[in-house]
């Protein structure tokens, strides 16, 4: 029930909350976390304890801690710019370009793809759909290296201890 964009240089997400077809609290769904960009799209409690796991590394050996949580979507920009997914089996996915996770997804990206920002594509979808709503609230990128060669051997936080897994294991 939420929408998170990412257009290369911004994060943004809507504010609304729902439990039991109601409107609740305005929660804040991008955050930044030890130079990473992150946002979630769920259950508030599986988002809670998604981020407490990414806060504490994000490890593949602690993942048993939140292995429970099967509604939440992760979009994590790392210091660099690059984009990774969370979803379903929790393997990470590197993504390019524009990227959009939850249920206002496709309204964001076709935003974007006619050139709005993050922001402005979290405003239209929370406008259009009907589980969005505003503030949008957004977080902007700083100014970074240069955006280096992928090089999926390197200890990258957010892969560590994922290359090489079995799907399950």
């Amino acid at each position: 029930m939420t929408v998170i964009a990412w257009d290369g240089q911004m994060l943004a997400g809507d504010c609304m909350s729902e439990y039991g077809g109601l409107k609740r609290s305005r929660p804040t769904k991008v955050h930044s976390i030890d130079g990473f960009l992150v946002g979630c799209a769920g259950s508030e409690p599986g988002i809670q304890a998604v981020l407490a796991w990414f806060r504490a590394g994000c490890e593949y050996s602690k993942w048993h801690s939140v292995s429970w949580v099967n509604d939440v979507h992760m979009l994590a920009i790392d210091p660099y710019g690059r984009a990774y997914v969370y979803w379903g089996c929790w393997m990470p996915c590197l993504q390019s370009g524009r990227v959009a996770i939850g249920s206002g997804y496709a309204v964001a990206l076709s935003s974007m793809e006619c050139g709005a920002t993050a922001e402005q594509a979290v405003e239209v979808a929370a406008r259009t759909t009907t589980h969005c709503a505003t503030p949008v609230r957004f977080l902007e990128r700083g100014k970074r290296k240069r955006f280096p060669a992928f090089d999926p051997t390197q200890d990258h936080r957010l892969l560590k201890g994922w290359l090489g897994k079995k799907e399950g294991g």
